[in-house]
């Protein structure tokens, strides 16, 4: 069983924004994925994937980013029950998207392509065994 769910960032160009997290609904392609399109030839509902069909609107975390470096953003129980989801039934898992339509800049952190690996994405869960 899922305990908690922590997601860690390294920020290369920090906001004055808050940002949300939201599951994403759709079976996106990481290699195809745009502003308008999750897949080769399908759009989202609406670009930036914020129909309802896109994604969940229910917050499941927060990220806040005044400075460069490494931030920790901590799930709440949505988003632990999505992760136990994604334990359940893996095919479940389209990830979580961040965004915010109020806020003006943008936040950017490091992807997965990034070395060294240390600067990476990292999601961290902690759990009970059953």
């Amino acid at each position: 069983m899922v305990k908690s769910v922590t997601i860690t960032l390294n920020v290369t160009d920090p906001t004055s924004g808050t940002y949300n997290l939201y599951a994403l609904k759709r079976d996106w392609w990481k290699d195809y994925a745009t502003w308008n399109n999750y897949g080769p030839g399908y759009k989202w509902e609406i670009p930036g994937a914020k129909g309802t069909l896109d994604r969940g609107t229910t917050v499941l975390g927060t990220i806040t980013a005044p400075s460069i470096g490494k931030r920790t953003i901590t799930l709440n129980a949505a988003g632990i029950a999505l992760v136990q989801s994604w334990v359940d039934d893996p095919s479940t898992n389209d990830g979580i998207i961040i965004a915010d339509p109020t806020v003006s800049d943008g936040v950017v952190f490091d992807s997965r392509e990034t070395s060294p690996a240390s600067n990476r994405p990292k999601l961290t869960i902690t759990y009970a065994a059953p």
